[in-house]
């Protein structure tokens, strides 16, 4: 897979869309995926949003082509 540089503006260096880059804010198509709950997750929801978190769940993240959270 190619991927291509991306700048802010026409002044701007071209970034591409790598872990450092992506966390550094320098990529500048990115944003942060919420979770929007009514209460405090429970039950499966809170170990599904648990299971995200840990090493396992953040690899399978990294697998299907997303950034870690950590």
């Amino acid at each position: 897979m190619k991927f291509a540089r991306v700048k802010k503006d026409d002044q701007s260096q071209g970034f591409l869309p790598t872990l450092a880059t992506v966390k550094s804010g320098e990529y500048p198509i990115s944003r942060f995926l919420f979770f929007y709950l009514r209460s405090q997750p429970k039950g499966q929801t809170k170990q599904f949003i648990d299971w995200i978190l840990t090493p396992e769940g953040q690899e399978i993240v990294t697998k299907v082509g997303y950034f870690p959270m950590k």
